[in-house]
């Protein structure tokens, strides 16, 4: 007589989605921490079931390093979400360097580091929605604008702004859009002011190409206030940053959920 041994239980499939990490650049402006934090608060609205915590690359507290071993310790796992537009320095070394520290630290634990967020649709969308609001009454197509970007010494970073630059001229229909950067390359914020106004343009919206307040906007405002003050009759606006919004906010999401299984990246050389 054949006995059927009965079948083993099935193997327990885990159902808690790993905890995220949103990864901020990190400043010493505290509007720009306040705006980190409220977009984490959007993130778990989003995303009821993921615990979402902020840690900092630089500048500020908690620490990326100090996040990834207090979560790796309670909960075995991550998901690494940089925010940050391009891929710059971070990007390509700080952030891929902070994981694979925490991975040799905690080697029974799994780190799922995300690419940095780009320009999709949703914060290609908010940037408009930041221009028509800084250009008010102003009809796109008499008006100029300026995506102005950090700079840096990653040429791809460098490229991804000019592109978007592109993209928002193409989808805006905006009288003119160019790039101009604030630090390492050029050409710089008062270049173009000098060069739209020379070709006769007197409404001018400057957008901060950041996702939250700090260094970048705040020397926008520096350069703007002296051009304006050698050209009184050129009326510039400066359209806010992206901020902690819902297409900043859903975007995070959707890489949190898309987020890929296997080995983090290996940090990139540093360029000279």
């Amino acid at each position: 007589m054949t006995h059927t041994q009965p079948a083993p239980p099935p193997a327990a499939v885990p159902t808690e989605a790993p905890p995220l990490i949103l990864v901020g650049n990190g400043t010493r402006v505290p509007a720009g921490l306040d705006e980190t934090t409220r977009l984490a608060d959007l993130v778990r609205a989003l995303l009821p079931e993921v615990r979402v915590e902020v840690g900092y690359v630089e500048l500020a507290e908690p620490a990326l390093d100090e996040v990834l071993d207090t979560i790796l310790v309670e909960s075995g796992a991550a998901v690494v979400v940089p925010l940050m537009a391009g891929p710059g320095g971070h990007v390509r070394q700080g952030v891929p360097r902070a994981v694979e520290g925490a991975k040799a630290r905690h080697e029974d634990a799994t780190v799922i580091p995300t690419r940095h967020l780009g320009s999709p649709q949703p914060l290609i969308d908010a940037i408009h929605q930041r221009i028509t609001a800084a250009r008010d009454t102003w009809p796109a197509d008499e008006t100029d604008v300026v995506m102005a970007g950090r700079g840096s010494n990653d040429t791809d970073a460098n490229a991804d702004h000019v592109r978007l630059s592109r993209v928002i001229f193409e989808t805006g229909g905006y009288r003119q859009v160019l790039s101009a950067f604030i630090q390492i390359v050029g050409p710089d914020l008062p270049q173009i002011l000098h060069q739209y106004y020379s070709s006769g343009s007197r409404r001018i919206v400057v957008m901060p190409h950041a996702l939250f307040s700090g260094r970048l906007d705040e020397s926008v405002r520096r350069l703007v206030d002296e051009f304006r003050a050698s050209h009184p009759d050129a009326e510039i606006r400066i359209a806010d940053v992206i901020g902690p919004c819902d297409e900043l906010a859903e975007v995070v999401a959707q890489r949190t959920r898309r987020a890929p299984s296997g080995p983090a990246p290996r940090p990139a050389p540093a360029r000279t």
